[in-house]
């Protein structure tokens, strides 16, 4: 299935790069408000969180944390893509996501560019 209404730009300006990384932060934002729920009220009963509250939390720790949670908001993220075509930010700002076809990702293609970015973005951010 072909989007016919799709126009392939002529140049990417300074904004659109603007409104791509703004759309990013928007669903990182997201993101995290649903890990947050999902950890406050499905995974963490009080048990966990008085260990958790009583343990000290080493370096290590703190790197897989992020991780997991750069991880599962991939997820998040290729799940929406997948089903909805988009995230929200990305719907706020009009961008829509698709492949070389101009169709829509797969949950697959989703997945494999949610990883990609959070590799390629993460990995810039250290050096």
């Amino acid at each position: 299935m072909t989007n016919i209404h799709w126009i392939q730009p002529k140049e990417i300006s300074f904004f659109h790069a603007f409104k791509r990384w703004t759309a990013r932060g928007f669903d990182a934002c997201v993101g995290a408000c649903i890990l947050f729920l999902i950890g406050e009220y499905v995974l963490f009963s009080e048990h966990i969180v008085q260990i958790i509250s009583n343990a000290k939390l080493n370096t290590l720790n703190g790197v897989i944390n992020k991780l997991i949670l750069l991880f599962l908001s991939g997820v998040i993220n290729a799940l929406l893509i997948a089903y909805f075509g988009n995230t929200l930010g990305k719907h706020l700002f009009g961008i829509k996501i698709l492949d070389l076809k101009a169709c829509h990702l797969s949950l697959q293609q989703a997945f494999k560019r949610e990883m990609l970015v959070l590799i390629i973005n993460n990995s810039l951010k250290i050096i």
